[in-house]
Order: structure tokens, then C-alpha cells, then sequence
């Protein structure tokens, strides 16, 4: 009732918008520069071929949607989430690019050897594959591309720009001048519903 006297007809609308309730596709108004597939297991995982076999199917999987856009990608990376949520990720970059299965899970694999995987329980497998390419560089390999992750700065969120007051009547004005416009955010993604 309250949101009624405030927004008018648009209440219900933006009542399920709240609660996460949207039925319109996203339209990514960038191009994707990565994509990935993990999984979060019910048990953690010990065995180290058991791990190996789920890190190949994810690079498997991951690589099929390359060949689907018709991109290549330079850079093969695992992330591994241990019991005790330590994350780590290990990527590993070549040239050329590369769209094939069997080379995006050999790598992945590999990256593997890097990890304490086997000998940690792992709660958390990832296989990701990111600076796409659509054509094919036949500059030669690196011999020691590979790359271990590190600790990454935070932003200072002190210096983000205060709140106002008067935020929320803003926006009370602007919903009740006509309909709201697509959004976009901010960040590795962009897009619009």
C-alpha cells in the first residue's frame, strides 16, 4: 500500500524487481571477455583423479561455448576452493589462441599439478578461459606463461561519494515523470533487461 501511494500502478512491478523476480532476458551490451563453469560439491573432494576427471569435464564444457561464439582464448585458468574456503586460481596464458576442447582441458588439468588438490580437500573446482580472440595468432608459445594468482587490492570504499537525503525523493520524481529506462551496471558485465 505504502509503494502504491508513492509509484502508482508501477508498485507490483517493482515489488517483484525487489525480490529478485524479472522475466525479461539480459542483453549484454558488451562482448564477453570470459566465460567459466564451477561447481560448489555437497562432499568435499580427496581423490585427485576424481578432481582431475571434474576439471576436465568444466574446461570440456567451458570450450564448447568458444566454439559456439567463435572466439579463441589465450588464457586457460582453474580456480580451487579448499574445506577451509582458502581459494586459490592458477591460469595459464599461450599463444596461439585456442577454441579446442582437448587442449583447453589438458591444460586446465595441468594447472592441477599446481594446487594442493588430492592432498586438501577441495570444497569448490572452477575452469574458466578468458583474452578472447576471433582470430587465430600464430605467434609462437611462451615457455613459462603460466601464472599464479595474488592477492588483489580492495577499493577504498572512504572515498566513495556520500549518500544523500534527499536520494530516495529523487527517484520517487523520476518513476513518477513516465517509465524508468533500461539499466546498466557498472563493472566486468553490462547490460540491459
Amino acid at each position: 500500500e505504502q509503494l502504491t501511494s508513492i509509484v502508482g500502478s508501477r508498485a507490483d512491478w517493482l515489488l517483484r524487481l525487489s525480490h529478485g523476480i524479472d522475466d525479461r532476458p539480459v542483453q549484454s551490451t558488451r562482448k564477453a571477455r570470459s566465460s567459466s563453469s564451477e561447481r560448489t560439491y555437497a562432499k568435499d573432494l580427496t581423490d585427485l583423479e576424481d578432481i582431475r576427471q571434474e576439471i576436465d569435464g568444466m574446461a570440456r564444457r567451458t570450450a564448447a561455448g568458444l566454439e559456439r561464439r567463435k572466439v579463441a582464448a589465450r588464457t586457460v585458468t582453474i580456480k580451487v576452493r579448499y574445506d577451509d574456503f582458502t581459494t586459490i586460481t592458477r591460469s595459464d596464458t599461450r599463444m596461439p589462441p585456442t577454441a579446442d576442447a582437448d587442449e583447453i582441458a589438458r591444460r586446465a588439468v595441468a594447472l592441477l599439478e599446481r594446487t594442493d588438490a588430492g592432498a586438501r580437500p577441495v570444497r569448490l573446482l572452477g575452469a574458466g578461459v578468458h583474452n578472447f580472440t576471433t582470430a587465430t595468432d600464430t605467434a609462437p608459445a611462451e615457455p613459462n606463461a603460466a601464472q599464479e594468482s595474488a592477492p588483489q587490492d580492495v577499493p577504498d570504499r572512504s572515498t566513495a561519494p556520500a549518500r544523500t537525503p534527499d536520494a530516495p525523493g529523487k527517484a520517487r520524481e523520476r518513476l513518477r515523470d513516465g517509465p524508468a529506462e533500461a539499466g546498466e551496471r557498472d563493472g566486468a558485465g553490462g547490460g540491459h533487461v
